[in-house]
């Protein structure tokens, strides 16, 4: 009888000890999990904030492109304008790219 107690109270301890044991692996292998959410989230917030930021320096430098290329075309309407008219006042056409430098 002290055999079979003795078996059953070694069951006993060694269900405990694999039931911790158990507890701990999960504790583990659900903090590995989460910590692979986390980063994955991670990965996925920052791409999502990259995204947004190129996008907006995308606009912002095609903005400043669009302003400065406006700017470029007008001055050159301007000149040909003054051309044009210097043209039909009869300057030569030396006279007229001496004035406008074009």
């Amino acid at each position: 009888e002290g055999y079979h107690e003795g078996k059953a109270e070694g069951l006993q301890e060694g269900l405990e000890k694999g039931l911790e044991k158990g507890r701990e692996q999960g504790r583990a292998e659900g903090r590995a999990e989460g910590e692979k959410a986390g980063l994955e989230k991670g990965i996925e917030q920052g791409r999502k904030e990259g995204r947004e930021e190129g996008r907006a320096e995308g606009e912002k430098t095609g903005l400043e492109k669009g302003i400065e290329q406006g700017r470029a075309e007008g001055e050159k309407n301007k000149i040909m304008e003054i051309a044009r008219k210097m043209q039909e006042e009869g300057y030569s056409p030396e006279e007229i790219d001496k004035i406008t430098g074009s």
